[in-house]
């Protein structure tokens, strides 16, 4: 079977998720009403590797990662985005995906949480929500091909 370009396809939802922090709300037709999928008979192991395999591959760094939930993030080098998302004790901030996935039936749904985040790892940070943002419509993008890979 042919290799998935999901690589490609978090370096393009991370630059759009990262460039669209501030453009006008974007409503997600979905029943969390963030970007989200249920990939038909794959169970939540084979969406994990996969998503984890793609994050780092694009060059995020796992935060956080158990049985339901990956978290991704990578600092953002736009000066904009430091200037509106950073803080006095720190003006890195960082593009952050929560994917989380479960098992529904012999399904497995994912729901993914878009935000920017300053002062990360810290007591002090501070997470702005990103899903309904432009570059929300790129991650949705991003789970719906992945699931026409995966039920290949």
């Amino acid at each position: 079977m042919a290799r998935f370009n999901v690589r490609l396809m978090v370096v393009v939802s991370a630059v759009a998720l990262l460039m669209q922090g501030c453009a006008s709300p974007v409503i997600h037709a979905t029943p969390s009403g963030k970007p989200e999928v249920t990939i038909r008979g794959v169970d939540p192991q084979r969406v994990s590797e996969e998503l984890l395999n793609s994050g780092l591959n694009a060059g995020f760094s796992l935060v956080r990662q158990d049985n339901n939930q990956i978290t991704l993030q990578r600092r953002s080098e736009s000066a904009v985005h430091s200037a509106l998302f950073g803080t006095g004790h720190d003006q890195n901030v960082y593009g952050r995906v929560v994917f989380t996935f479960f098992a529904v039936a012999s399904d497995t749904r994912v729901v993914a949480d878009c935000s920017m985040v300053s002062n990360a790892g810290t007591p002090f940070e501070k997470s702005s929500d990103l899903n309904g943002s432009e570059g929300s419509r790129d991650v949705q993008a991003f789970l719906s091909k992945l699931k026409s890979h995966l039920e290949k």
